[in-house]
């Protein structure tokens, strides 16, 4: 239990590190305006998926749905959400994230418990073998075309998957942040 707590403790601090970080509001607009993000997920769910995977899935992605905007709108950026690509329309200080799920594992509480109990370097590979992990890919665009995106490939072995969800936002604010603020230097 004890280091169950030191892990989550752990986990938060590097997220809080993450996710406050300095430079990650949104650029101020000379009218007092803000960015507008619209944002279309794709979950990537296949017709053959199996039924557990595909729970996981979606429970991840209404996690991921719900926590990245929030994360955004807490860093000064209006978020409108699209249920289609197509339904943007590009204009000024208008910019369209799309957020498409590659690939994503809950890991395997089972694993990370077998490593806990062998310890040592079997017990990190075993440990290993249950990390979380998501894959995914966004990209930023707005009137002249990609401003910021790429994949995100993040791996924990916290046992909380919120945390690797919460760790890909906090990677593709930062990332979105830094081309804004290039774009928007004065």
């Amino acid at each position: 239990m004890r280091a169950y707590l030191v892990a989550v403790s752990i986990s938060v601090m590097a997220l809080s590190m993450i996710a406050c970080g300095p430079g990650l509001k949104a650029p101020k607009m000379a009218d007092g305006s803000k960015i507008g993000l619209y944002v279309a997920f794709d979950r990537n769910i296949s017709a053959d998926a199996e039924p557990e995977k595909a729970v996981q899935r979606n429970q991840m992605s209404d996690y991921l749905e719900l926590d990245l905007p929030n994360l955004l709108k807490k860093y000064d950026y209006d978020v409108f959400p699209l249920a289609n690509v197509a339904d943007f329309v590009p204009g000024p200080n208008k910019y369209l994230m799309t957020v498409k799920v590659l690939s994503y594992s809950a890991g395997s509480k089972g694993a990370r418990i077998a490593g806990a109990i062998m310890g040592g370097w079997g017990g990190a590979i075993a440990g290993d073998k249950g990390a979380a992990f998501l894959d995914l890919e966004y990209k930023v665009s707005g009137e002249k075309g990609k401003v910021v995106g790429g994949d995100i490939n993040l791996r924990t072995t916290d046992p909380n998957w919120q945390v690797v969800v919460r760790m890909v936002d906090s990677a593709i604010l930062k990332g979105t942040s830094k081309a804004m603020q290039k774009l928007y230097k004065k």
